[in-house]
């Protein structure tokens, strides 16, 4: 982050559009905006660097690899399962089969202690899963593609799942997050009464306006 650089590396960024309109943009671009204009100045000038030789997940790739696992989970015969075993079982096999689809047989010790560490959380996932099960919430759509348009802005987002409760008539909006942390997914200050993250109350509006 900007803040963790030397004086003489900040620059004072204009708020996009100052140069041209902004005529297209997303929830996690205007997040990285909000954590750290430097950081979103250089992506957008130099875009993200990748290296396939890599013998390591990155934390972006660490992400994607749980994320990918849920949405197959998703897609499955076991989406609507209250059995919590049943559903770590079937998350871990796609954490294998997908290290598998791109390292072969031939899966980095790291790459493979990381693909441990995301079952282990995708564990926990699944016992919360079959509670909210339990509770009446079936999902009702993942990988919703949405939009909605502010001025001469359109905002465009895939939301990773939708829920509905028939029992109380509520909708929710789910976001995955792999942070190691619990007080990182909190996404309103209340004291400030500030969004520090605007991917949900985003999802939602697109959500409404769908």
């Amino acid at each position: 982050c900007a803040t963790d650089l030397p004086a003489a590396w900040r620059l004072k960024l204009e708020i996009p559009p100052a140069r041209k309109a902004l005529t297209f943009t997303s929830p996690s671009s205007l997040d990285l905006y909000l954590k750290c204009p430097f950081t979103y100045c250089l992506r957008k000038t130099f875009g993200e660097q990748k290296d396939d030789r890599a013998e390591e997940l990155d934390p972006s790739e660490f992400g994607n690899l749980a994320h990918d696992a849920l949405e197959r989970w998703g897609a499955g015969a076991l989406k609507d399962s209250e059995d919590p075993d049943a559903i770590a079982a079937e998350l871990a096999g796609a954490v294998d089969a997908l290290l598998g689809e791109r390292f072969g047989t031939s899966v980095p010790v790291l790459v493979a202690l990381q693909g441990e560490s995301v079952k282990r959380r995708l564990a926990c996932f699944a016992k919360i899963q079959a509670a909210r099960h339990a509770e009446g919430w079936r999902m009702v759509a993942a990988e919703r593609k949405l939009q909605i348009v502010y001025g001469h802005t359109t905002v465009k987002g895939r939301c990773d799942r939708i829920d509905y409760n028939a029992q109380t008539d509520e909708w929710c909006v789910v976001d995955y997050k792999t942070f190691d942390n619990p007080d990182r997914a909190v996404w309103l200050d209340r004291k400030k009464n500030e969004w520090k993250s605007l991917q949900l109350p985003l999802y939602c509006a697109m959500l409404d306006a769908d």
